[in-house]
């Protein structure tokens, strides 16, 4: 089951005006040379599916240790679900992550030995997770758009060489789904 959201509608407006009015200060004091990263922009990328992040938010989270902290911080209070790393004690890639409440499963395509299906299913039929944050150790963060899951369960497809699948099925990646 997926855990509740610590925050309540009202205190999520108010976060979310707040945030509209740091970008806006941002925006007019920033010059054309700007090269710093937004919290509202942070928040945008880690909250909302659709966004597409700029390559100055993509070079923030990956060179700005600040940036990067800020970012894991978000992505774990507003979560749905977080699979941690996987036990010391497997080796190489995993076959399944799990926790209370979502599995995520990965199945050879019979038509295609080239590809690999991620299964995620959840216990909970009423989750709607957006996305999935891939977050390898020492590596910038990926995001996949999640379609809607079916009867509480989400299929995705990718090529086997895929650097989201392999950071998906490495054990010290952390996986959520928000």
């Amino acid at each position: 089951m997926a855990p509740d959201n610590p925050l309540s509608d009202q205190e999520m407006t108010l976060v979310r005006n707040a945030l509209d009015a740091v970008e806006l200060t941002d925006q007019l004091l920033a010059g054309a040379e700007n090269t710093t990263v937004s919290f509202a922009e942070i928040y945008a990328y880690a909250t909302n599916p659709e966004i597409v992040p700029s390559a100055r938010l993509l070079q923030a989270l990956s060179e700005d240790g600040r940036v990067r902290r800020d970012f894991d911080a978000l992505l774990r209070n507003t979560s749905q679900y977080f699979l941690p790393q996987v036990a010391a004690a497997s080796s190489g890639d995993v076959s399944t992550r799990e926790i209370d409440g979502c599995k995520i499963t990965f199945r050879s395509s019979r038509a295609d030995a080239d590809q690999i299906f991620v299964i995620i299913e959840l216990a909970d039929h009423d989750a709607r997770p957006g996305s999935l944050f891939i977050c390898p150790e020492g590596r910038p963060t990926e995001k996949v758009a999640l379609p809607e899951p079916r009867s509480g369960r989400i299929q995705l497809l990718f090529d086997a060489e895929s650097p989201i699948l392999r950071g998906l099925r490495n054990i010290d990646t952390e996986v959520l789904l928000r």
